[in-house]
């Protein structure tokens, strides 16, 4: 989707202070944009860069859906409760163009994400379970408020290098139904609402399909973040997602093609024991697949856990995921 540059001003203004354009950045999600901006305020304000997103090409009237969903994303990244590994805004506000209200939020410049970060392979192993652990924090913060965040992916995960922390962002689609703040979103039939590559099973549809390939109509929890980060733990492990065309092998890459028709690019699965071993095949070893150091080896039964494809038989809750890393892992120690 085009965006309407006439809907762009140089000059976003809010009672801190002014945010002119450097350049984009990017594009995010229900037709906003991102951009470098440079920030100037008063004396109780420092001037500095910043990343500003933008919801320009939508607006209450022409898609409440994704309006209702970009301004319950600005109120998560305002909230008052401070997490280090959640992203937290610095401003918003909003541009009135005629008559219609486009709203804004500002946000920190971080370096890169971690799906560059991956893409490096010069990640530690004991740092990546350092990672993993920031991670389980950052969406176990949310979901013991209520809210499920449906679109976790490397690319959503910022890294501090100051800090040396992973900041988990973009909560375009995450469902804060719970929350008495925010607004009720109606989704319509057909949306999907996750990543292709990292949505749990039961959040995706099926191209032409009412309902949920795996079940019938059911709510989508804290179990599907779990899902999605076993992928990316495997992934961070691996250097390689479990889905990816660029795997090592030709199960890697036929899995994949069979992944895209599984979600609606090219039609679905008929054969249920077809989609079985697809997905019995998607869980190979993260061990065998790289030069994983042994003493990480059972990390190999985590994936499985995390990653099951009804979530009733995934790990629960994220005090169960931490329970099996430290009994686990010290078991094998003591070994």
């Amino acid at each position: 989707m085009s965006i309407d540059d006439s809907k762009i001003p140089p000059i976003f203004r809010t009672p801190t202070g002014t945010y002119r354009i450097i350049k984009p950045l990017g594009k995010g999600g229900s037709g906003s944009q991102v951009f470098k901006v440079k920030f100037s305020g008063n004396e109780f304000f420092n001037a500095g860069f910043f990343a500003l997103k933008y919801l320009c090409d939508v607006d209450a009237e022409s898609d409440p859906m994704r309006y209702k969903r970009f301004k319950n994303e600005l109120r998560f990244a305002a909230r008052e409760e401070y997490h280090p590994n959640l992203l937290q805004s610095w401003d918003n506000g909003s541009v009135e163009i005629e008559g219609k209200d486009y709203p804004f939020y500002v946000m920190p410049i971080y370096p890169t994400t971690l799906d560059k970060l991956i893409a490096t392979h010069k990640l530690k192993q004991k740092k990546m379970l350092d990672y993993f652990e920031q991670l389980l924090d950052a969406v176990e913060f949310m979901n013991q408020q209520g809210f499920v965040h449906r679109d976790l992916k490397p690319e959503n995960i910022f890294y501090d290098a100051e800090n040396d922390l992973l900041i988990v962002a973009d909560f375009g689609i995450t469902d804060f139904s719970e929350g008495d703040e925010f607004d009720t979103v109606e989704t319509q039939t057909g949306i999907r609402l996750a990543s292709v590559r990292y949505g749990a099973p039961e959040q995706l549809y099926a191209a032409n399909w009412r309902k949920y390939l795996f079940h019938q109509e059911k709510n989508v929890d804290k179990r599907a973040d779990i899902y999605t980060l076993g992928l990316i733990f495997n992934e961070m492990f691996t250097g390689i997602h479990p889905l990816s065309p660029h795997g090592r092998g030709f199960v890697e890459s036929k899995l994949y093609e069979k992944h895209k028709k599984l979600y609606g690019y090219e039609g679905i699965f008929h054969n249920q024991e077809d989609l079985e071993m697809a997905l019995a095949a998607k869980r190979m070893s993260t061990s065998s697949r790289t030069n994983i150091q042994q003493q990480y080896g059972y990390l190999d039964d985590l994936f499985k856990q995390m990653t099951q494809r009804h979530p009733d038989q995934r790990l629960k809750n994220f005090a169960e995921v931490r329970t099996f890393l430290e009994t686990k892992g010290k078991a094998f120690e003591e070994d």
